[in-house]
């Protein structure tokens, strides 16, 4: 019997990480540093109270995201071969109407902000002395899907406040076909299937202040509470003695989310020129479904440049830190722990009454990992990971 398995379906999951996609057409430019500036249908989604300093009604529209995910793991496969994985995913991240009504700013906003696509093929030769090939076909489909209305209302003329509240909608599904042929000629084979949902609701409560000309201040506090969720695996093993085990289970737990605060500043120097800070923290919390995650603190920093009247640039930084905890040597089937940098940039060209933006969103990390179900070898894992995005936005 070999042991070199994939481990459990959880490996690339969007539960390591809370900022797998940045929404919105300013937003996304900026890092995610938008807290304090909100004044766009992206504010919606970041902080509703923002949305009261918007010039009128405005839509807004990610036409398309286009990303791009390559993880390399270290000697994965009976420590002599890396593994090496990559995503190719199209997804309409985000889209919001603001429209006035009274003293106050009615909105409606679609977000997704998480999805994964893999679809892929490997083959190994030679991996181990005992294994002459092994193949591994998967396909991994994993996105989440957040909409819902938002109202906004100026208290006077230094302080807003404002929430939003989502419906929160989880799909899942995981194929995994594995083969190993020894150099005896005998042959191991495992199947897993593995399908999850989730439903759920998100409020956003929002609060800006702007006490000087040109200083703001936005706080936003959010978390996902799930009502209902249910998941199915099944497995099924062939050993090399032929013998066939069927393994079907479901569960009814429901995934956990953590607490989210948001602080951030913004200073407009110019009416050309804007920089603007965010400081996101994650509560520490137990899920029932994936184990301990840890408490997270990212941070963004972006810019926001006119050349002209016609013509904006903006630029970001953010981290998108892990919430697993570290991996200690000698434990096995721990989750893998990799930190990411991103940079962000994109070009927006106005006319009098639209905008259409084109820009991109670019990732870095390196961290640890365990591919090897039941093995307590630990793994280097890198990553890089790119978006790129059309947004366009309509005045009205």
């Amino acid at each position: 019997m070999v042991a070199a398995l994939w481990s459990a379906p959880d490996v690339q999951a969007d539960e390591y990480h809370y900022r797998n996609i940045l929404v919105g057409e300013r937003a996304s430019g900026m890092g995610g540093a938008y807290t304090a500036v909100s004044d766009s249908p992206a504010g919606l989604y970041y902080n509703p109270a923002g949305v009261v300093y918007a010039a009128g009604g405005s839509i807004t529209a990610s036409v398309s995201t286009y990303d791009y995910i390559s993880k390399s793991y270290g000697r994965g496969l009976s420590g002599l071969n890396d593994w090496n994985r990559r995503s190719t995913n199209f997804v309409p991240s985000f889209f919001g109407v603001l429209r006035p009504v009274g003293n106050g700013v009615l909105g409606i906003s679609y977000a997704m902000p998480d999805a994964v696509t893999e679809d892929q093929d490997l083959e190994f030769q030679d991996s181990a002395n005992s294994i002459r090939r092994y193949v591994v076909n998967f396909n991994n489909q994993d996105r989440t899907f957040q909409i819902g209305p938002s109202y906004a209302r100026r208290l006077n003329d230094e302080l807003s406040v404002g929430a939003s509240v989502y419906f929160h909608y989880r799909e899942r599904e995981w194929i995994s076909n594995q083969l190993t042929e020894l150099t005896s000629g005998l042959y191991q084979m495992n199947n897993t299937y593995f399908q999850t949902n989730e439903y759920g609701y998100k409020p956003v409560l929002g609060v800006m202040w702007s006490p000087l000309d040109k200083w703001s201040f936005g706080a936003s506090v959010s978390k996902v509470t799930i009502y209902e969720g249910k998941a199915d695996s099944q497995v099924t093993t062939r050993s090399t003695d032929n013998d066939l085990t069927f393994v079907k289970s479901a569960t009814e737990d429901k995934r956990k989310h953590p607490l989210n605060v948001t602080l951030g500043a913004a200073y407009f120097y110019s009416p050309a020129f804007m920089i603007s800070a965010d400081a996101a923290y994650y509560e520490k919390f137990t899920d029932p479904i994936y184990g301990e995650r840890e408490s997270v603190v990212n941070l963004s920093i972006g810019g926001e440049y006119y050349l002209n009247p016609a013509i904006a640039l903006r630029a970001g930084v953010f981290t998108d830190y892990a919430n697993t905890p570290d991996l200690v040597a000698g434990q096995s089937n721990q989750p893998e722990h990799v930190d990411y940098l991103g940079l962000s940039f994109s070009v927006t060209h106005f006319t009098r009454n639209s905008s259409l933006s084109l820009g991109c969103v670019y990732r870095d990390g390196d961290g640890k990992a365990q591919i090897v179900g039941g093995s307590d070898e630990i793994q280097d894992v890198s990553y890089t990971g790119a978006s790129l995005f059309i947004t366009s936005g309509y005045s009205y």
